[in-house]
Protein backbone atom coordinates (compact mmCIF):
# COMPACT_ATOMS: atom_id res chain seq x y z
CA UNK A 1 0.00 0.00 0.00
CA UNK A 2 0.72 3.33 -0.03
CA UNK A 3 3.06 5.12 2.40
CA UNK A 4 0.38 6.85 4.11
CA UNK A 5 -3.81 6.26 3.60
CA UNK A 6 -6.42 8.42 4.44
CA UNK A 7 -10.17 7.00 5.29
CA UNK A 8 -12.66 8.47 5.24
CA UNK A 9 -16.32 7.20 7.36
CA UNK A 10 -19.95 8.91 6.45
CA UNK A 11 -22.38 8.06 9.21
CA UNK A 12 -24.94 10.22 10.69
CA UNK A 13 -24.09 8.24 14.01
CA UNK A 14 -21.47 9.22 16.31
CA UNK A 15 -21.26 5.65 17.27
CA UNK A 16 -20.64 4.00 14.14
CA UNK A 17 -17.70 6.28 13.78
CA UNK A 18 -16.21 5.48 17.92
CA UNK A 19 -16.87 1.56 17.28
CA UNK A 20 -15.15 1.30 13.99
CA UNK A 21 -12.01 3.44 15.10
CA UNK A 22 -11.85 0.89 17.64
CA UNK A 23 -12.19 -1.52 15.05
CA UNK A 24 -9.33 -1.20 12.50
CA UNK A 25 -7.29 0.13 15.35
CA UNK A 26 -4.52 -2.70 13.51
CA UNK A 27 -3.92 -0.14 10.83
CA UNK A 28 -0.69 1.71 11.12
CA UNK A 29 -0.96 4.87 13.37
CA UNK A 30 0.43 7.21 10.03
CA UNK A 31 -2.66 6.14 8.16
CA UNK A 32 -5.80 8.79 8.95
CA UNK A 33 -9.21 8.85 9.74
CA UNK A 34 -11.71 11.05 8.51
CA UNK A 35 -15.24 11.71 9.53
CA UNK A 36 -18.06 13.43 7.76
CA UNK A 37 -22.29 13.47 7.97
CA UNK A 38 -24.32 12.22 5.22
CA UNK A 39 -25.08 15.97 4.42
CA UNK A 40 -21.25 16.76 3.39
CA UNK A 41 -20.22 13.68 2.35
CA UNK A 42 -19.52 14.86 -0.64
CA UNK A 43 -17.89 18.03 0.22
CA UNK A 44 -15.45 16.34 2.45
CA UNK A 45 -14.99 13.65 -0.24
CA UNK A 46 -13.65 17.18 -2.40
CA UNK A 47 -11.98 18.31 0.48
CA UNK A 48 -9.59 15.38 1.62
CA UNK A 49 -9.57 12.97 -1.63
CA UNK A 50 -9.43 10.15 0.44
CA UNK A 51 -7.67 6.50 -0.01
CA UNK A 52 -11.61 4.55 0.75
CA UNK A 53 -14.89 6.27 1.64
CA UNK A 54 -16.43 4.14 3.50
CA UNK A 55 -20.49 4.88 4.58
CA UNK A 56 -22.41 3.44 7.08
CA UNK A 57 -26.19 2.61 6.42
CA UNK A 58 -29.05 2.16 8.60
CA UNK A 59 -31.90 2.37 6.26
CA UNK A 60 -33.07 3.24 2.79
CA UNK A 61 -31.51 6.38 2.34
CA UNK A 62 -31.97 7.32 -1.82
CA UNK A 63 -29.89 9.94 -1.11
CA UNK A 64 -27.13 8.05 -0.61
CA UNK A 65 -27.12 6.94 -4.56
CA UNK A 66 -27.09 10.57 -5.38
CA UNK A 67 -23.85 10.86 -3.29
CA UNK A 68 -22.59 7.76 -5.21
CA UNK A 69 -22.91 8.96 -8.39
CA UNK A 70 -21.57 12.55 -8.06
CA UNK A 71 -18.46 10.75 -6.55
CA UNK A 72 -18.25 8.22 -9.63
CA UNK A 73 -18.82 11.61 -11.99
CA UNK A 74 -15.78 13.61 -10.30
CA UNK A 75 -12.93 13.21 -12.68
CA UNK A 76 -10.44 13.02 -9.22
CA UNK A 77 -12.65 10.79 -7.13
CA UNK A 78 -14.29 8.65 -9.45
CA UNK A 79 -11.77 5.63 -9.09
CA UNK A 80 -11.91 5.99 -5.14
CA UNK A 81 -13.27 2.70 -3.95
CA UNK A 82 -16.82 3.29 -1.96
CA UNK A 83 -17.29 0.59 0.76
CA UNK A 84 -20.93 0.43 2.60
CA UNK A 85 -21.56 -1.55 5.52
CA UNK A 86 -25.25 -2.15 5.77
CA UNK A 87 -27.24 -3.17 9.50
CA UNK A 88 -29.74 -4.83 7.43
CA UNK A 89 -30.02 -6.91 4.09
CA UNK A 90 -32.11 -5.60 1.14
CA UNK A 91 -30.96 -7.13 -1.89
CA UNK A 92 -32.77 -4.86 -4.27
CA UNK A 93 -31.48 -1.62 -2.40
CA UNK A 94 -28.01 -3.33 -2.59
CA UNK A 95 -27.96 -3.91 -5.77
CA UNK A 96 -29.07 0.20 -6.33
CA UNK A 97 -26.24 0.95 -4.60
CA UNK A 98 -24.06 -0.77 -6.74
CA UNK A 99 -25.69 0.55 -10.02
CA UNK A 100 -25.00 4.21 -8.25
CA UNK A 101 -21.39 3.36 -7.42
CA UNK A 102 -20.68 1.37 -4.80
CA UNK A 103 -17.28 -0.79 -4.70
CA UNK A 104 -18.00 -2.79 -2.12
CA UNK A 105 -20.13 -4.01 1.43
CA UNK A 106 -20.35 -5.48 4.14
CA UNK A 107 -23.45 -6.54 6.26
CA UNK A 108 -23.61 -6.71 10.01
CA UNK A 109 -22.66 -8.18 12.50
CA UNK A 110 -19.31 -9.21 11.50
CA UNK A 111 -16.02 -9.99 13.41
CA UNK A 112 -13.90 -7.32 13.46
CA UNK A 113 -11.06 -8.86 11.31
CA UNK A 114 -13.16 -9.34 8.54
CA UNK A 115 -13.60 -5.61 8.68
CA UNK A 116 -10.01 -5.07 8.89
CA UNK A 117 -9.68 -7.15 6.02
CA UNK A 118 -12.17 -5.44 3.72
CA UNK A 119 -10.84 -2.10 4.43
CA UNK A 120 -7.25 -3.47 3.76
CA UNK A 121 -8.52 -4.94 0.59
CA UNK A 122 -10.26 -1.54 -0.03
CA UNK A 123 -7.17 0.79 -0.14
CA UNK A 124 -5.25 -2.02 -2.34
CA UNK A 125 -7.86 -1.53 -4.60
CA UNK A 126 -7.61 1.95 -4.54
CA UNK A 127 -3.66 2.04 -5.07
CA UNK A 128 -4.08 -0.42 -7.90
CA UNK A 129 -7.44 1.85 -9.34
CA UNK A 130 -4.79 4.88 -9.56
CA UNK A 131 -1.65 2.94 -11.10
CA UNK A 132 -4.11 1.56 -13.90
CA UNK A 133 -5.77 5.50 -14.32
CA UNK A 134 -1.77 6.68 -15.04
CA UNK A 135 -1.24 3.54 -17.43
CA UNK A 136 -4.36 4.53 -19.10
CA UNK A 137 -3.24 8.10 -19.70
CA UNK A 138 -0.08 7.03 -21.15
CA UNK A 139 -1.61 4.64 -23.48
CA UNK A 140 -4.14 7.29 -24.70
CA UNK A 141 -1.10 10.08 -25.22
CA UNK A 142 0.72 6.76 -27.31
CA UNK A 143 -2.49 6.71 -29.33
CA UNK A 144 -3.72 3.23 -28.11
CA UNK A 145 -6.63 4.66 -26.14
CA UNK A 146 -9.17 6.78 -28.09
CA UNK A 147 -9.50 10.05 -25.73
CA UNK A 148 -13.20 10.61 -26.61
CA UNK A 149 -14.91 7.05 -26.00
CA UNK A 150 -11.74 6.06 -23.34
CA UNK A 151 -11.88 2.45 -25.73
CA UNK A 152 -9.08 0.90 -27.05
CA UNK A 153 -8.31 2.18 -30.61
CA UNK A 154 -9.21 0.03 -33.88
CA UNK A 155 -5.89 -0.52 -34.77
CA UNK A 156 -5.05 -1.30 -31.35
CA UNK A 157 -8.05 -3.81 -30.53
CA UNK A 158 -6.89 -7.54 -31.80
CA UNK A 159 -3.12 -6.86 -30.28
CA UNK A 160 -4.86 -6.14 -26.65
CA UNK A 161 -7.56 -8.65 -26.66
CA UNK A 162 -5.36 -11.03 -28.07
CA UNK A 163 -2.67 -10.63 -25.13
CA UNK A 164 -6.07 -11.20 -22.86
CA UNK A 165 -7.51 -14.31 -24.32
CA UNK A 166 -3.90 -15.68 -23.80
CA UNK A 167 -3.68 -15.02 -20.28
CA UNK A 168 -7.78 -16.76 -20.08
CA UNK A 169 -6.14 -19.38 -21.87
CA UNK A 170 -2.69 -20.00 -19.73
CA UNK A 171 -4.88 -20.15 -16.25
CA UNK A 172 -8.12 -21.82 -17.82
CA UNK A 173 -10.76 -19.06 -16.99
CA UNK A 174 -14.00 -18.74 -18.83
CA UNK A 175 -14.41 -15.22 -20.90
CA UNK A 176 -16.93 -13.71 -22.62
CA UNK A 177 -16.86 -11.29 -25.77
CA UNK A 178 -19.37 -8.77 -26.61
CA UNK A 179 -20.21 -7.04 -29.49
CA UNK A 180 -22.70 -4.03 -28.98
CA UNK A 181 -23.85 -1.04 -30.80
CA UNK A 182 -26.98 1.33 -31.52
CA UNK A 183 -29.27 -0.15 -34.06
CA UNK A 184 -28.96 3.55 -35.31
CA UNK A 185 -24.86 3.71 -34.91
CA UNK A 186 -24.38 6.93 -37.52
CA UNK A 187 -24.15 9.58 -34.57
CA UNK A 188 -20.95 9.86 -33.55
CA UNK A 189 -22.27 11.47 -30.34
CA UNK A 190 -24.15 8.78 -29.57
CA UNK A 191 -21.77 6.28 -30.19
CA UNK A 192 -19.65 7.81 -27.58
CA UNK A 193 -22.14 8.43 -25.43
CA UNK A 194 -22.55 4.60 -25.54
CA UNK A 195 -19.10 3.96 -24.62
CA UNK A 196 -19.49 6.16 -21.13
CA UNK A 197 -22.21 4.05 -20.45
CA UNK A 198 -20.35 0.89 -20.75
CA UNK A 199 -17.74 1.94 -19.20
CA UNK A 200 -19.75 2.51 -15.98
CA UNK A 201 -21.23 -0.80 -16.12
CA UNK A 202 -18.09 -3.20 -16.87
CA UNK A 203 -15.59 -3.95 -14.35
CA UNK A 204 -12.27 -2.63 -13.67
CA UNK A 205 -11.37 -5.93 -15.56
CA UNK A 206 -13.21 -5.98 -18.35
CA UNK A 207 -12.32 -4.05 -21.22
CA UNK A 208 -13.30 -2.50 -24.17
CA UNK A 209 -12.20 -1.94 -27.96
CA UNK A 210 -13.50 -0.15 -31.16
CA UNK A 211 -14.67 -2.85 -33.44
CA UNK A 212 -15.55 -0.58 -36.28
CA UNK A 213 -18.17 2.39 -37.30
CA UNK A 214 -20.13 2.80 -34.18
CA UNK A 215 -19.48 -0.46 -33.09
CA UNK A 216 -17.75 -1.64 -29.93
CA UNK A 217 -16.53 -4.85 -27.93
CA UNK A 218 -16.33 -5.76 -24.60
CA UNK A 219 -13.94 -8.34 -23.21
CA UNK A 220 -14.92 -10.01 -19.89
CA UNK A 221 -12.81 -12.22 -17.97
CA UNK A 222 -13.86 -15.26 -15.57
CA UNK A 223 -17.33 -14.30 -16.76
CA UNK A 224 -19.36 -16.79 -18.35
CA UNK A 225 -22.96 -16.26 -20.75
CA UNK A 226 -25.03 -15.24 -17.64
CA UNK A 227 -22.94 -12.26 -16.77
CA UNK A 228 -22.35 -11.08 -20.28
CA UNK A 229 -26.60 -11.11 -20.34
CA UNK A 230 -26.55 -8.95 -17.14
CA UNK A 231 -24.20 -6.16 -18.98
CA UNK A 232 -26.67 -5.78 -21.37
CA UNK A 233 -29.73 -6.03 -19.29
CA UNK A 234 -28.03 -2.82 -17.15
CA UNK A 235 -26.52 -0.89 -20.63
CA UNK A 236 -30.05 -1.56 -22.30
CA UNK A 237 -31.88 -0.35 -18.63
CA UNK A 238 -30.12 2.58 -18.40
CA UNK A 239 -31.23 4.01 -21.71
CA UNK A 240 -35.10 2.76 -20.91
CA UNK A 241 -36.72 3.81 -24.33
CA UNK A 242 -34.58 6.61 -25.29
CA UNK A 243 -32.46 4.32 -28.01
CA UNK A 244 -33.06 0.90 -28.99
CA UNK A 245 -29.34 -1.55 -28.54
CA UNK A 246 -28.70 -4.79 -29.98
CA UNK A 247 -25.72 -7.13 -29.11
CA UNK A 248 -24.00 -10.31 -29.96
CA UNK A 249 -22.34 -12.96 -27.24
CA UNK A 250 -20.00 -14.88 -27.40
CA UNK A 251 -18.40 -17.71 -24.36
CA UNK A 252 -15.25 -19.26 -24.60
CA UNK A 253 -13.99 -21.71 -22.61
CA UNK A 254 -11.55 -23.77 -24.63
CA UNK A 255 -8.97 -22.60 -27.41
CA UNK A 256 -10.70 -19.49 -29.23
CA UNK A 257 -8.83 -16.75 -30.77
CA UNK A 258 -9.45 -13.24 -31.72
CA UNK A 259 -10.32 -13.91 -34.71
CA UNK A 260 -12.82 -16.72 -34.19
CA UNK A 261 -14.44 -14.83 -30.68
CA UNK A 262 -14.89 -11.85 -32.34
CA UNK A 263 -16.46 -13.42 -35.23
CA UNK A 264 -18.73 -15.44 -33.45
CA UNK A 265 -19.98 -12.12 -31.39
CA UNK A 266 -20.19 -10.25 -34.46
CA UNK A 267 -22.43 -12.74 -36.14
CA UNK A 268 -24.80 -12.89 -33.12
CA UNK A 269 -24.97 -8.88 -33.19
CA UNK A 270 -25.60 -8.48 -36.90
CA UNK A 271 -28.29 -11.53 -36.24
CA UNK A 272 -29.72 -9.12 -33.51
CA UNK A 273 -30.00 -6.28 -35.92
CA UNK A 274 -31.96 -9.00 -38.73
CA UNK A 275 -34.48 -9.79 -36.07
CA UNK A 276 -35.43 -6.47 -35.81
CA UNK A 277 -32.72 -5.22 -33.23
CA UNK A 278 -32.84 -3.81 -29.70
CA UNK A 279 -32.01 -7.48 -28.22
CA UNK A 280 -29.05 -9.95 -27.47
CA UNK A 281 -28.14 -12.79 -29.50
CA UNK A 282 -26.03 -15.83 -27.73
CA UNK A 283 -23.97 -17.30 -30.15
CA UNK A 284 -23.97 -21.29 -28.60
CA UNK A 285 -21.44 -23.67 -29.44
CA UNK A 286 -19.72 -27.49 -28.36
CA UNK A 287 -17.32 -27.05 -26.25
CA UNK A 288 -14.56 -28.85 -27.48
CA UNK A 289 -10.61 -29.72 -26.62
CA UNK A 290 -8.01 -28.19 -27.80
CA UNK A 291 -7.18 -31.12 -31.20
CA UNK A 292 -11.07 -29.83 -31.78
CA UNK A 293 -10.82 -26.82 -31.91
CA UNK A 294 -10.23 -26.37 -36.03
CA UNK A 295 -13.59 -28.30 -36.21
CA UNK A 296 -15.43 -25.91 -34.36
CA UNK A 297 -14.35 -23.91 -37.15
CA UNK A 298 -15.38 -26.25 -40.16
CA UNK A 299 -18.68 -26.00 -38.17
CA UNK A 300 -19.46 -22.14 -38.13
CA UNK A 301 -18.24 -22.37 -42.08
CA UNK A 302 -20.86 -25.21 -42.36
CA UNK A 303 -23.61 -23.26 -40.31
CA UNK A 304 -23.15 -20.12 -43.00
CA UNK A 305 -23.10 -22.15 -45.66
CA UNK A 306 -26.51 -23.41 -44.73
CA UNK A 307 -27.47 -20.04 -43.76
CA UNK A 308 -31.67 -20.80 -44.77
CA UNK A 309 -32.19 -24.07 -42.48
CA UNK A 310 -30.23 -22.58 -39.97
CA UNK A 311 -32.42 -19.45 -39.62
CA UNK A 312 -35.05 -21.64 -39.40
CA UNK A 313 -34.09 -23.21 -36.45
CA UNK A 314 -33.13 -20.45 -34.98
CA UNK A 315 -36.97 -18.64 -35.28
CA UNK A 316 -38.47 -22.23 -33.90
CA UNK A 317 -36.89 -22.06 -30.94
CA UNK A 318 -37.02 -18.55 -30.52
CA UNK A 319 -40.83 -18.95 -31.00
CA UNK A 320 -40.41 -22.17 -28.46
CA UNK A 321 -38.39 -19.78 -25.47
CA UNK A 322 -41.13 -17.45 -26.03
CA UNK A 323 -44.62 -18.82 -26.00
CA UNK A 324 -43.82 -22.03 -24.45
CA UNK A 325 -41.09 -21.78 -22.03
CA UNK A 326 -40.93 -18.26 -20.46
CA UNK A 327 -44.21 -18.79 -19.62
CA UNK A 328 -43.72 -21.74 -17.59
CA UNK A 329 -40.44 -20.07 -16.01
CA UNK A 330 -42.58 -17.16 -14.49
CA UNK A 331 -45.43 -19.40 -13.23
CA UNK A 332 -42.63 -21.93 -11.56
CA UNK A 333 -40.96 -19.53 -9.99
CA UNK A 334 -43.83 -17.23 -8.92
CA UNK A 335 -45.48 -20.31 -7.11
CA UNK A 336 -41.99 -21.78 -5.50
CA UNK A 337 -41.24 -17.99 -4.31
CA UNK A 338 -44.34 -17.84 -2.76
CA UNK A 339 -44.08 -21.98 -0.85
CA UNK A 340 -40.35 -20.88 0.17
CA UNK A 341 -40.45 -17.30 1.13
CA UNK A 342 -36.97 -15.82 2.22
CA UNK A 343 -35.88 -19.74 1.88
CA UNK A 344 -34.48 -19.98 -1.66
CA UNK A 345 -33.44 -17.53 -4.35
CA UNK A 346 -34.91 -18.26 -8.29
CA UNK A 347 -33.61 -16.48 -11.28
CA UNK A 348 -34.80 -17.02 -14.59
CA UNK A 349 -34.27 -14.95 -17.84
CA UNK A 350 -35.24 -15.91 -21.64
CA UNK A 351 -33.63 -14.59 -24.84
CA UNK A 352 -33.95 -15.76 -28.68
CA UNK A 353 -31.39 -18.24 -27.82
CA UNK A 354 -30.98 -19.03 -24.61
CA UNK A 355 -33.38 -19.68 -21.45
CA UNK A 356 -31.85 -19.79 -18.13
CA UNK A 357 -33.06 -21.03 -14.67
CA UNK A 358 -31.73 -20.78 -11.46
CA UNK A 359 -32.20 -21.88 -7.54
CA UNK A 360 -30.14 -21.46 -4.85
CA UNK A 361 -29.76 -21.48 -1.30
CA UNK A 362 -28.15 -18.44 -0.62
CA UNK A 363 -26.77 -19.67 3.31
CA UNK A 364 -24.82 -22.28 1.90
CA UNK A 365 -24.54 -21.41 -1.81
CA UNK A 366 -26.17 -24.78 -2.77
CA UNK A 367 -27.20 -24.24 -6.47
CA UNK A 368 -28.77 -25.62 -9.70
CA UNK A 369 -28.69 -24.19 -12.81
CA UNK A 370 -30.72 -25.13 -16.09
CA UNK A 371 -29.66 -23.77 -19.45
CA UNK A 372 -31.90 -24.70 -22.89
CA UNK A 373 -30.06 -23.71 -25.40
CA UNK A 374 -30.07 -23.07 -29.58
CA UNK A 375 -26.84 -24.53 -30.97
CA UNK A 376 -28.35 -23.50 -33.86
CA UNK A 377 -29.00 -27.17 -35.60
CA UNK A 378 -32.14 -29.81 -35.18
CA UNK A 379 -31.68 -30.08 -31.52
CA UNK A 380 -31.74 -28.12 -28.72
CA UNK A 381 -28.99 -28.48 -25.45
CA UNK A 382 -29.83 -28.68 -21.89
CA UNK A 383 -27.51 -28.26 -19.62
CA UNK A 384 -28.02 -28.84 -15.64
CA UNK A 385 -25.06 -27.54 -13.39
CA UNK A 386 -25.10 -28.40 -9.46
CA UNK A 387 -23.64 -26.59 -7.13
CA UNK A 388 -22.57 -27.52 -3.81
CA UNK A 389 -20.11 -27.96 -0.91
CA UNK A 390 -17.83 -26.03 -3.33
CA UNK A 391 -17.31 -28.56 -6.01
CA UNK A 392 -19.53 -27.87 -9.57
CA UNK A 393 -21.41 -31.25 -11.48
CA UNK A 394 -22.66 -30.79 -14.70
CA UNK A 395 -24.80 -33.07 -17.42
CA UNK A 396 -26.03 -32.42 -20.92
CA UNK A 397 -28.93 -33.68 -22.57
CA UNK A 398 -30.88 -33.37 -26.17
CA UNK A 399 -34.31 -32.62 -27.34
CA UNK A 400 -35.96 -32.43 -30.16
CA UNK A 401 -37.33 -29.22 -30.68
CA UNK A 402 -40.77 -30.54 -31.50
CA UNK A 403 -40.47 -31.99 -28.06
CA UNK A 404 -40.47 -29.17 -26.42
CA UNK A 405 -43.84 -28.60 -24.70
CA UNK A 406 -45.14 -26.90 -22.09
CA UNK A 407 -45.78 -30.47 -20.37
CA UNK A 408 -41.94 -31.71 -21.02
CA UNK A 409 -40.62 -27.81 -19.36
CA UNK A 410 -42.92 -28.54 -16.68
CA UNK A 411 -41.31 -31.89 -15.49
CA UNK A 412 -37.68 -30.60 -15.92
CA UNK A 413 -38.31 -28.11 -13.79
CA UNK A 414 -39.97 -30.29 -11.01
CA UNK A 415 -37.15 -32.68 -11.30
CA UNK A 416 -34.87 -29.76 -10.66
CA UNK A 417 -36.59 -29.21 -7.52
CA UNK A 418 -36.87 -32.72 -6.54
CA UNK A 419 -32.74 -32.58 -7.06
CA UNK A 420 -31.93 -29.68 -5.62
CA UNK A 421 -33.84 -30.45 -2.36
CA UNK A 422 -31.78 -33.94 -2.31
CA UNK A 423 -28.48 -31.95 -2.33
CA UNK A 424 -29.37 -29.24 0.08
CA UNK A 425 -28.95 -29.70 3.92
CA UNK A 426 -31.18 -27.58 4.06
CA UNK A 427 -35.03 -28.39 4.41
CA UNK A 428 -37.34 -26.38 2.82
CA UNK A 429 -40.54 -26.28 5.04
Amino acid sequence: MALTNSILIISDKQEDIIKFRSKIILLREIDTVIESDTEKAFESCRKYIPDTIIIFVHDKNDNLFEICKKIRKDSILKVTPIFMIFNFFDEQYILSCFDSGMSDYMVLPARDSEILMKVIWNLQKSEMARELEKKEILLSDLGAIDRKNEAYTFEFTPKVFTNEINTARKYKYPVVMMAICLDDNTDKNKNNFLASIIKKYIRTSDIMGIAGAGKFYIFMPRTEEKGGYAVYNRIRKHYKNEFSISAGLCESKGDMDFEFLSSCASNALNDAISRGGNRVIVFNRFEESKEDSNMSKEWLKKIQSDKKSYEIFKNKFSKKAFSVISPVFEQIKKDMEEKFKNTIVIEQFITDTNCFFSIKEPVDGTQISLKITDPGFEKVMIDQFNKFAGKTVDKRSTLEIMDLTEETVVNILKNLFKEFKSIDNKQLN
